[in-house]
């Protein structure tokens, strides 16, 4: 009988950070000279990547997990192991190609799997609870451009993660690794250990700090923000109509132009930044990044300086003026 050869393993490859950085420097060189031909490109790659990742985050998402696996597979590239459940609310972007998941891997419901650069590798055997969040990238504070740093993440067979945990950058989780709820990782720990959860807080709590209040977002729903945006739209007309001749016709002409807006469903990022200085008269500088699901009231009171990136589910309140210098960034 003959000796069967052995399959090698693939093995597993990292962007340099000093390659990556060339590739921009290029692009950027090539794209001030070709200015007209680099906007048309850049644009239909915006279009249709945002597209792409919002059928993947808001529509394929509402289907049951077979269809949803199927899709995954055929139309995302997206490596799923036998016996692999993931919950609806799976949130991704641009390439999700860069996704490996194992066998016999539960992933929880609402789950970020941060993309856009670098690989996750997710091995067999895994649990990651909901609401868990694992990054391969993130933006360098010291670059002025805030261009994005990072590495792949590796969770190796038998780890769990528990609910609200956060997975940074180039960690690697080891064998049978359990990760609390809760927990920042960001380092490469040895395997079959727990990692230890943060500390609370041992200083003595006064009345200054229990008379703080914060409102976390989640609490903090879409519907009610539009419904307190309705309530202040109310009692402006209210008053309008108490010191003011208006016809009906102008009242409700200004009450269309006082609603809080609420664009940032667009997939298309390039569609959404047209809208936000053209129709709404926002200030916006160059490189400036606006997230999806931004709302905000009477945007003409909003400036926003160059090379500012403006993150997720954010709220301004416009009623008076804000600004916002530059190389800054507003997390959701």
């Amino acid at each position: 009988m003959g000796l069967k050869k052995r399959k090698k393993k693939k093995e597993i490859t990292y962007v340099p950070a000093t390659e990556l950085k060339r590739t921009q420097v290029q692009l950027r060189r090539w794209s001030s000279k070709h200015r007209t031909l680099f906007f048309l490109v850049s644009s239909v790659h915006d279009i249709v990547i945002g597209i792409y990742t919002f059928l993947f985050n808001h529509v394929i998402d509402k289907f049951p997990f077979p269809l949803r696996k199927i899709l995954y597979k055929l139309l995302y590239r997206v490596k799923i192991g036998k016996g692999t459940y993931i919950e609806n609310g799976l949130y991704s972007c641009w390439d999700i190609s860069h996704i490996s998941i194992g066998k016999n891997t539960h992933i929880g419901r609402d789950v970020t799997l941060w993309t856009p650069i670098h690989n996750i590798f997710i091995g067999n055997n895994v649990k990651i609870e909901k609401e868990a969040q694992i990054y391969t990238v993130q933006h360098n504070v010291d670059d002025p451009e805030f261009d994005y740093i990072g590495n792949s993440v590796i969770i190796q067979d038998n780890a769990k993660i528990g609910a609200y945990s956060v997975i940074l950058a180039g960690t690697i989780i080891k064998k049978g690794k359990v990760i609390p709820p809760n927990s920042i990782v960001f380092s490469r720990n040895p395997k079959y250990t727990i990692v230890q959860m943060r500390k609370g807080l041992e200083e003595e709590v006064t009345d200054e700090d229990i008379d703080i209040r914060i409102y976390p977002w989640r609490k903090l729903h879409l519907n009610f923000v539009k419904k307190q945006s309705q309530k202040y739209v109310n009692t402006m007309l209210s008053r309008i109509a108490e010191y003011g001749n208006y016809s009906k016709e102008e009242v409700t002409r200004l009450k269309k132009r006082m609603k809080g807006f609420f664009w940032g469903k667009i997939p298309s990022f390039t569609i959404r930044m047209f809208i936000y200085r053209h129709i709404y008269k926002m200030k916006i500088g160059n490189l400036t990044h606006i997230h999806e699901n931004f709302f905000c009231i009477r945007p003409s009171n909003i400036k926003i300086d160059k090379t500012t990136i403006i993150g997720n589910n954010v709220f301004m309140d416009g009623r008076q003026k804000i600004e916002i210098g530059t190389n800054c960034q507003i997390n959701g």
